[in-house]
């Protein structure tokens, strides 16, 4: 009898450890996207964001609505554009020396 209680005691504690584990991230779970591609170089949201601190950093204040973030957000982002698929044409040209 003893040894029955011990055993279901053994489980109930087994059970309830394996409850209270940390629960692992789910695989679907998005940490970073792609919002755009400029020639074969995507650009990333978290680059964006970045940059968007960076500019906060700078003494620039950020606008703190939605509206005015998306605005700032694809005005980086059509900087970006412009430059980076200018300078990809630019060091796809061999240089002299």
């Amino acid at each position: 009898m003893r040894l029955l209680v011990g055993l279901l005691t053994a489980c109930a504690v087994t059970t309830a450890a394996a409850q209270q584990r940390v629960p692992t991230p789910a695989a679907d779970q998005t940490l970073d996207r792609i919002v755009a591609i400029v020639g074969t170089r995507p650009i990333l949201a978290s680059q964006i964001e970045e940059e968007m601190v960076q500019q906060q950093a700078q003494g620039q204040t950020l606008p703190t609505d939605s509206a005015g973030l998306a605005t700032m957000r694809r005005q980086i982002l059509t900087a970006w554009s412009s430059w980076k698929s200018w300078s990809s044409r630019r060091s796809a040209t061999p240089r002299s020396r």
